[in-house]
């Protein structure tokens, strides 16, 4: 959704609403949706980047509403989903529709190769009983992004892995390969996400149950997935033809400075007040 949003004019560094989302402020939604964000914790406004940075739901709602749904489901057809299933309501912006690990990774490879989504396969080679290879396989690549919007997400990706909700990589997992990636996490928890990138590899890692029961009360994806992908990305140097180096960026991209004073105070009719509500 992000991507769709900075297709539509949405830039890194605008401001966006993190208070509570109200009643009748998104058309269709459900009046009975009450999305939260995890630490409980609110704000009055943050830059866009910060909210997929740090996983804050009712921001990111408001960026997705910002691009629409259907050009949502646009650019979700157009990295590799099956948009048949994803309802048209407001609680999709969130992700609350299925789909596999490896349509996600495939999607995940638009963001490093600005734009370009290369598809899955499984058989490179067939061959004789003599040796003799007698059909051959490779990736199929087309531009499934712009490629400006598709490095402005991968640029806030790398922020996720740097002190967002995927900085554990560095900091506890000793993963310092460049690096972009997001964590995810379903309510219950019954999903635990963590699909990330380097600039020569995707790899997109799911932790749940078969029968979506509950995992383990008070973990996530940033617990469960991330882990088990540092330990698979570790090892990616000696795969065959994978070079691991800085993750290049969009050409001709302008760089905006960053503001990183998050949370702030800010003016409201000539007084100062908090940045963060407490839940209710």
């Amino acid at each position: 959704m992000f991507l769709a949003a900075f297709d539509r004019g949405v830039k890194p560094y605008d401001t966006i609403s993190d208070a509570p989302i109200r009643p009748g402020e998104l058309r269709g939604a459900n009046p009975n949706w009450n999305p939260a964000n995890s630490d409980g914790k609110y704000y009055l406004e943050i830059p866009v980047r910060r909210s997929l940075v740090e996983s804050r739901n009712t921001s990111a709602i408001r960026v997705a509403a910002k691009a629409g749904m259907e050009n949502i489901v646009a650019v979700a057809r157009s990295s590799g989903f099956n948009v048949s299933n994803i309802p048209l309501v407001p609680s999709s912006f969130l992700g609350s529709w299925g789909a596999s690990a490896e349509a996600v990774a495939s999607a995940y490879t638009i963001f490093p190769n600005g734009g370009t989504r290369f598809r899955p396969y499984y058989i490179q080679t067939i061959k004789d009983r003599s040796g003799e290879i007698i059909w051959r396989n490779g990736p199929i690549a087309y531009q499934a992004a712009d490629e400006k919007s598709a490095w402005e997400v991968s640029r806030i990706l790398e922020e996720v892995n740097k002190d967002g909700t995927g900085k554990a990589i560095r900091s506890t997992y000793g993963f310092r390969i460049p690096s972009g990636g997001k964590t995810g996490t379903t309510n219950g928890p019954t999903d635990g996400w963590y699909t990330g990138y380097t600039s020569a590899l995707t790899c997109a890692v799911w932790v749940g149950m078969d029968d979506g029961k509950t995992i383990l009360k008070g973990s996530s994806g940033a617990s469960l997935a991330l882990p088990i992908w540092v330990d698979i990305m570790k090892g990616s140097d000696r795969l065959p033809n994978i070079k691991n180096g800085p993750i290049a960026p969009a050409r001709d991209l302008v760089v905006e400075p960053v503001d990183d004073e998050v949370p702030r105070a800010i003016p409201v009719n000539d007084h100062e007040i908090p940045l963060a509500i407490p839940a209710r």
